[in-house]
């Protein structure tokens, strides 16, 4: 947030790309998991990273997230400090 505005940063943009891109890989994966079976499906889950863990599958979507808050939130705050109240419309 610079003055009465926000400037563009590409560094969220950034962010988003790759949270984006870790949400089309996990419902990929998901989909191919559904099709496969037997050894094809181990041998397809053996082939992931590791880093791919169950702990990174919501990671995309949580990200999306906090960046889509925080920026609602420097837009509310610019609105509030230039005209002194939050317009619902």
């Amino acid at each position: 947030m610079m003055g009465n505005r926000i400037v563009h940063n590409q560094i969220f943009d950034g962010v988003r790309a790759i949270s984006i891109f870790l949400v089309i890989y996990f419902h990929v994966n998901y989909v191919i998991i559904k099709l496969l079976e037997g050894e094809s499906l181990q041998n397809h889950i053996d082939s992931m990273p590791s880093i791919l863990n169950i702990s990174w599958q919501a990671l995309g979507s949580e990200i999306i997230f906090f960046v889509s808050g925080y920026l609602l939130t420097m837009i509310l705050l610019i609105e509030e400090k230039n005209h002194g109240h939050i317009s619902v419309r």
